[in-house]
This record gives C-alpha cells, structure tokens and sequence, in this order.
C-alpha cells in the first residue's frame, strides 16, 4: 500500500519516538510512551493532555498491522475504547486507513464486529426510524459514548472523556449510526462482519468469544 510515508516524530513531553501513519491528516498522535495526547495538525506539535492512566489497554490489532477489506488494504493507525454513559458497557474501535480510500472503522463489541464508514449524504431522521439510500432503519437505542482510552493517531481532537450523544437505527445486518454535540452531528453506516472474517484479515490468533446476539446480527 503505498502513499505519503510514515513520519517519526519526538513527543514533546517525554522525547520518545512516535510513529505517525497517515502524515499530513492526523490532527491527534497518542505517545505510546507515556500517553501523551498530542496535537499534530501544526509543525509546532502541542500536548492536548500530559497522559492517561498507566493501564495500558493491547488493541486485539496491533497499531501498524494491515487487512484486506472488499479488495482493499488498510492499516490500523488508531484505537479507542468507549463506554456508555454509565461507563458499564465497553467496546472498541479501530481506525483504518488508506490514503487513497480513506478511513473505516472496525467495532467490536462482546466478540462481535461491525465494518463501519461515515454516510456520504445525512439520512432523514423521523422519531423512531431513519432512511438512508433507499432503506429504512429501526431506532435501536438512544444514549450516550465515553471515551476512556485512546492510542494511535486520528483525524479529530479527541481524548479521554469525550462524550456524545448517540442513536443506532437498524436494518440487519446494517447499523446507521448518529453521535452529536454541540458542535456537529456525525452520521455512519456499519455493516455485520463475522469474526472469522476480521481474524484472517489482520492474522489474529485468537478472536473474544461472541456474547449474545448483536442488534444487527444477521
């Protein structure tokens, strides 16, 4: 997959190393060193914040590591773990990237997998459902994200204790997704994607044993 070479850059707050795998769109960098949030999007990089909590979380796909989805190679370059508002119910997300495609997502939740990119167009939202490209999805639920753990680089500022509100309207084994503040409104599309199918992508050896049904499980 070739594109704009990685950059090594020096964190400003502990001088380590740090890899930044899509130069030039990043806006935010995680030091794998000491958790320093770090602004990116100028020359003069900045530390957004000094550091996380010494818990380390090891992403399931390691930063670096590369897939193949729909014919196309992507590189993992940033993870998040999220909650609800309760901070009870986890996931994770992994930011894929492609510098000739962009990004996409991969979200896994109690072992199962969604293949996520941001809609094109906004959908038209009623009260209980929503239509996008000539579907029609169901609201599944209204509420909350947290994040409470980042890692890798990103192409927005985010760090630990960012919260949205979010909506998941679905039409199995599709999930449109809505996360809104203040500021914007983000729309996305997720399809269902068996683990067996992420493992031998990204080469993992062993895959969390799926709970329950997901909401958009086939």
């Amino acid at each position: 997959m070739a594109g704009e070479k990685a950059k090594v850059l020096n964190c400003v707050q502990c001088g380590g190393a740090v890899q930044g795998r899509a130069p030039g769109v990043s806006i935010t960098l995680v030091c794998g060193h000491c958790g320093a949030v770090l602004d990116v999007s100028n020359p003069e990089v900045q530390v957004l914040i000094q550091s996380q909590e010494k818990t380390r979380l090891q992403p399931l796909i390691p930063l670096g590591a590369r897939g193949k989805f729909h014919g196309e190679t992507y590189e993992m370059i940033g993870f998040m773990q999220r909650a609800d508002g309760t901070g009870q119910y986890k996931w994770r997300e992994y930011l894929l990237f492609n510098p000739y495609i962009g990004y996409r997502w991969l979200v896994e939740a109690d072992g199962h997998w969604n293949y996520v990119i941001s809609t094109k167009q906004k959908p038209h939202r009623r009260d209980k459902s929503a239509q996008y490209l000539d579907k029609s999805y169901q609201l599944f639920l209204t509420g909350e994200a947290q994040v409470l753990y980042v890692l890798g680089e990103f192409y927005w500022r985010v760090k630990k204790g960012d919260r949205v509100s979010v909506q998941d309207f679905i039409n199995p084994p599709e999930m449109l997704s809505r996360e809104w503040d203040a500021a914007e409104e983000v729309w996305s599309i997720g399809e269902y994607v068996e683990p067996e199918v992420v493992q031998a992508a990204f080469g993992i050896k062993a895959m969390p044993a799926r709970i329950g049904v997901a909401p958009n499980q086939p």
